[in-house]
C-alpha cells in the first residue's frame, strides 16, 4: 500500500530508471523521483481517471498511458522540463468496461489498451 493512497496495482519505471509511476486504488498516478532510491521524492499527482488504475506503461518520450477500471484509457505527457516539470492531460478514452493493461508500441505511435 502506500501511505494515504490504498493499494498500488501498477507500477512502471521510465525508460532512464530514474523514475516510477504508481497506480492504483486512488484513482491517481503517483511519479517519484528515485535517483536517489533511499529518499524517493513525490514530484507529480497525475489525476483525471475515473477509477482505480490497473495498468501503466511509459513511452520512450515520457508519456504515461494508465488503464483504469471505469473503462478508461488515460494518457499524461511530460510538461517541457521532463517529469519534474509535471504533466498535462493528453488523452481521455472511456468506454465503460474495465481495462487492466496498456502498453506503447516500440515506437510510441500506437497504444494497445
Amino acid at each position: 500500500t502506500i501511505p494515504g493512497e490504498g493499494y498500488a496495482y501498477a507500477t512502471q519505471f521510465t525508460p532512464d530508471g530514474h523514475f516510477l509511476a504508481v497506480g492504483g486504488e486512488s484513482k491517481t498516478v503517483l511519479v517519484y523521483d528515485i535517483s536517489v532510491p533511499e529518499h524517493p521524492a513525490l514530484v507529480a499527482t497525475l489525476s483525471g481517471a475515473g477509477s482505480a488504475i490497473y495498468g501503466l506503461d511509459i513511452a520512450s518520450d515520457g508519456r504515461i498511458a494508465a488503464a483504469a477500471l471505469d473503462g478508461g484509457a488515460y494518457v499524461w505527457a511530460p510538461r517541457t522540463g521532463g517529469p519534474a516539470a509535471g504533466y498535462d492531460v493528453a488523452l481521455r478514452l472511456v468506454d465503460g468496461t474495465g481495462l487492466y493493461a496498456v502498453e506503447w508500441s516500440p515506437d510510441g505511435r500506437r497504444l494497445a489498451a
